[in-house]
């Protein structure tokens, strides 16, 4: 009897498609600062939902990850690197 496809078959990441290309960064010899970053969006509500921040990390690959700023924009994230 023949059975279906399973889930990594019908949905195939680009891992698989890809091979040993699938990970660009791995193949970098050197990484300068902003080469490679690192995000995510992040919504915290409080205050019973009244209040929300909005986290908004740009990690670079070479950086040290410790700047912090309490706005949004180009400028403020250079300054935090």
């Amino acid at each position: 009897a023949q059975h279906p496809p399973s889930q990594a078959e019908r949905y195939p990441t680009g891992h698989h498609r890809g091979g040993g290309l699938a990970n660009l960064v791995a193949q970098m010899e050197e990484i300068d600062l902003f080469q490679v970053v690192y995000t995510d969006f992040t919504e915290l509500v409080y205050a019973n939902g009244q209040w929300k921040a909005i986290l908004m990390p740009i990690i670079g690959h070479t950086s040290d990850g410790k700047g912090c700023t309490t706005s949004a924009g180009t400028r403020s994230a250079l300054l935090t690197f």
